[in-house]
């Protein structure tokens, strides 16, 4: 095994070819897809699924080299990634959140992204607008404007905001606001649902594939907001549930969102007494294995989008 006792763990989201259904959709594509893997491969390797397994269990110095991550239980991983990844023998890492797959609706981020990749964005926020006026909520634009978060992200001021609704307005009204503009703009939810994620046969058929599924909580909801007690359903129930779906335990977890304001010292508290071993978060640099010892629950992983700006000498 390599001595630099570092690992890269990579994050990814959408992975597609273009859509008349969402034009403006911010994806990777599947040309550009496989360039990574065989940048990765060139450079670099991918960890052996055997050699992540008895890190995880026996807290062994990190494996070196490459592990994939997907995010949200997409279907873009069953219909694109899973055929990729299959015909080059790798294996990797699953995230499913439960609360969608329970009751068949859409994630508060998700109808956000399909909104904005498929309607104006300044048409959106005035509709936006209309309906905080409607429900005498007109003084939350400002707070909204005011609250950092994406501010990596290149978008118009529109978009900004609107993306900025689950990180400020409390669960039950970015739910109502989203669902209101969802009438005005979008499609019914049963045929969003279908364009988006998986059934419970396609997760279990990525499990058979010698892949791991974790989980990334019931409501991918930011869990800073909820009370120790509350963390129960998003946590103890979510992981019961899946671990049920798949006919394995899942002892590793990923954090909703990427920002460090989404997660607390509740939140870990509840995942080391849950007796989860590890969480990751979204952080641009390497596993070490110093984070075992002190930051297991925030091992970080790099953005799929961000190794455009990579050079060698940097690794």
């Amino acid at each position: 095994m390599n001595n630099k006792n570092w690992c890269k763990a990579i994050m990814y989201h959408y992975i597609r070819i273009n859509s008349d259904f969402i034009p403006w959709l911010k994806y990777l594509g599947i040309d550009n897809f496989k360039k990574q893997l065989d940048f990765f491969e060139k450079e670099f390797w991918f960890v052996r699924k055997e050699d992540w397994i008895n890190f995880i269990n026996n807290k062994t110095n990190v494996p070196t080299w490459i592990i994939l991550t997907f995010d949200d239980w997409l279907i873009d991983h069953y219909k694109y990634v899973l055929p990729i990844l299959k015909e080059r023998n790798l294996w990797w890492i699953f995230f499913v959140w439960t609360k969608q797959l329970r009751d068949r609706s859409i994630l508060n981020v998700h109808k956000i992204h399909y909104l904005l990749w498929r309607f104006n964005s300044k048409n959106i926020y005035e509709k936006f607008v209309d309906i905080l006026k409607n429900l005498n909520l007109e003084s939350e634009i400002k707070k909204i404007e005011n609250r950092i978060a994406y501010s990596e992200q290149e978008m118009d001021k529109y978009s900004l905001i609107i993306k900025k609704i689950n990180y400020s307005l409390n669960l039950d009204t970015q739910t109502i606001v989203l669902d209101k503009l969802i009438s005005i703009f979008w499609d019914p939810i049963d045929i969003i649902w279908e364009k988006l994620y998986l059934n419970e046969n396609q997760i279990s058929e990525i499990k058979n594939a010698w892949n791991i599924i974790w989980w990334h909580a019931e409501s991918h909801h930011l869990l800073s907001n909820f009370s120790y007690n509350e963390l129960n359903n998003e946590i103890d129930e979510s992981n019961n549930f899946l671990s049920k779906i798949i006919n394995s335990e899942i002892d590793c977890f990923c954090y909703p969102y990427w920002w460090k304001d989404s997660y607390n010292i509740e939140t870990v508290r509840k995942l080391e007494n849950s007796n989860i071993k590890y969480s990751f978060i979204v952080e641009p640099r390497n596993i070490k294995t110093d984070d075992i010892i002190n930051n297991k629950y925030l091992l970080p992983r790099y953005d799929c989008n961000m190794f455009k700006y990579w050079i060698i000498e940097n690794v």
